[in-house]
């Protein structure tokens, strides 16, 4: 993977493109976003769950592993880290959720580098996730819609039973 840090994520990057609110999305399906980091789909795959991932345990009470796949929509160069970034994985839409942790585990094959135009990435994504009643969602942090840094909202739904 690249480690240079890219020094151009200040500039005139935002997107202009509009997308509406995407709120009943399940495993297999796209989302597309706006953001001031550019445009950009992101699909979730498949999801499976870990007990354990590399001898270490979950914060809560088990991780999953998120297969996704980020495609650039938008006219400039976009760091594939910026959209697997937004998300957040929670059981209530109502409290705030867990962040990626894919770059902190050797196994997990985390989605790093720059994408251009048109081009796309898949890679995974890890949280630590609660034991919930019924269904499981994956969505944008609310934070960085009510701060302007993406523009439209997502929301992922699954059950333990669409696990892998």
């Amino acid at each position: 993977s690249n480690e240079t840090d890219s020094e151009s994520s200040g500039g005139g990057m935002s997107s202009d493109q509009d997308f509406n609110d995407q709120l009943n999305l399940g495993i297999g399906d796209t989302a597309q976003f706006s953001s001031n980091q550019g445009a950009y789909e992101i699909t979730i795959d498949s999801i499976r769950k870990e007990k354990t991932i590399d001898g270490e345990s979950p914060m809560f009470d088990y991780f999953i592993i998120v297969d996704l796949t980020v495609k650039n929509i938008g006219d400039s160069v976009i760091d594939v880290t910026n959209p697997v970034g937004i998300l957040e994985q929670t059981i209530y839409l109502d409290v705030s959720g867990s962040n990626d942790m894919s770059q902190n585990f050797e196994s997990i094959d985390a989605l790093t580098g720059e994408l251009q135009p048109g081009e796309q990435l898949s890679g995974e994504a890890l949280f630590s996730v609660r034991e919930g009643e019924e269904d499981q969602y994956i969505r944008v942090q609310p934070g960085l819609i009510a701060a302007g840094g993406v523009y439209n909202e997502a929301v992922w739904t699954f059950t333990e039973d669409e696990m892998e």
